[in-house]
């Protein structure tokens, strides 16, 4: 997904047996995801559904989130002007643990220079480590990004605690 793989060292010491555990744990460099972010101060968010809390998939607050309300239908979007011209080749949704499941079963990814006239996404790698979904594509440059549900859910919502795009 983009980002370095760091391992920490973790020795564990068992004192009744005198044995010394190694063991090797990857660590997610978060720095570096963030790095690869874009500053979210200028985009715009909007939605066909429950819009008046939109603004919370860029709040930078995990706690906080935007749903649609109901189940998700064919139809559904969420639409993010970045403000200007980005080179894009990952969309983040942080889903938290709460909510691992809200996230559409079937979705198009779309872009635009213009706001009007959009076109897919080509070769979408759809992915999911733990509560984080992510689309990974070649590099695009964009400034509206589009995601819209095509297959709706009987019974989730759809959920977004805060949506990143990085270069």
């Amino acid at each position: 997904f983009g980002a370095k793989v760091r391992y920490m060292l973790v020795i564990i010491l068992i004192h009744t047996t005198a044995i010394t555990i190694f063991l090797l744990i990857p660590v997610i460099d978060h720095w570096y995801i963030d790095k690869l972010s874009y500053s979210k101060k200028n985009w715009e968010i909007i939605t066909n559904k429950y819009s008046q809390d939109i603004d919370k998939i860029i709040d930078e607050n995990y706690e906080t989130r935007w749903s649609t309300g109901a189940p998700m239908k064919k139809g559904d979007f969420v639409c993010i002007d970045a403000g200007q011209n980005i080179k894009l080749s990952q969309i983040r949704f942080d889903l938290r643990d709460k909510a691992e499941n809200d996230f559409p079963p079937k979705l198009i990814a779309l872009h635009s220079q213009n706001g009007e006239q959009f076109k897919e996404i080509e070769n979408i790698r759809c992915e999911r480590q733990n509560h984080i979904w992510i689309l990974n594509f070649p590099k695009i440059i964009t400034r509206w990004i589009r995601i819209e549900v095509v297959q709706r859910s009987a019974s989730y919502w759809w959920s977004i605690y805060e949506l990143n795009l990085l270069k």
